[in-house]
């Protein structure tokens, strides 16, 4: 049986009746499930939960990178040690053997970098830490990814999943009840299993 009990809040349900419009295209999205909700093989309550509650889907877009502002020295260290490159040395293990180069200007350079790279905050907006890294990738210490990597990071405004509305406000679509339009209203349990059931 429908349910025709339309107390109070439910004076929306009173006025905006499951029409036969309603009620085929809410039979078709549980027969059909379009947006992948898993109705089958559920029980009638399960349905209708699936049915009335919001959800999330998996984001399409992929998370991008942003321009990082700063490092904090021992991140910064940490990640130039994990960073290697085809030789299996680290970036960090290059600095310093170039540190202890009989070459002076070798020698002069990487003390700079490594003196930068230790600083209590590394600025990279900063135009000489630009410049050094930019130095490092023409020395072929840092590939031009790692340079990417050292100087952005992943968009923490990105989500893995997107929040939906309820399946039942995109099927139903917005009601008219009392001469206004609302989109909020759901079908009860009871009519949601009359439809259901057939």
């Amino acid at each position: 049986m429908i349910n025709t009990d339309y107390s109070y809040p439910d004076y929306i349900n009173k006025q905006a009746r499951v029409t036969p419009e309603i009620a085929q295209r809410i039979a078709q999205e549980i027969a059909e499930d379009p947006a992948g909700r898993g109705y089958a093989g559920k029980t009638m309550e399960p349905k209708y939960l699936l049915f009335v509650s919001p959800y999330e889907v998996e984001n399409p877009e992929p998370q991008r990178r942003v321009p990082r502002t700063e490092w904090a020295p021992d991140e910064l260290k940490n990640h130039l040690l994990q960073a290697r490159g085809q030789d299996g040395l680290s970036v960090w293990a290059k600095l310093e053997l170039m540190r202890e180069s009989p070459d002076l200007q070798t020698k002069a350079f990487a003390t700079e970098v490594l003196a930068t790279f230790s600083l209590k905050s590394i600025n990279l907006q900063n135009p000489y830490v630009q410049a050094g890294l930019q130095q490092l990738v023409s020395a072929g210490v840092l590939t031009p990814a790692m340079a990417t990597e050292l100087t952005t990071m992943p968009d923490p405004s990105w989500r893995p999943t997107i929040p939906r509305p309820p399946r039942a406000w995109e099927v139903i679509g917005p009601i008219e009840a009392f001469g206004s339009v609302s989109s909020t209203w759901i079908p009860t349990l009871d009519e949601f299993a009359h439809i259901v059931e057939g």
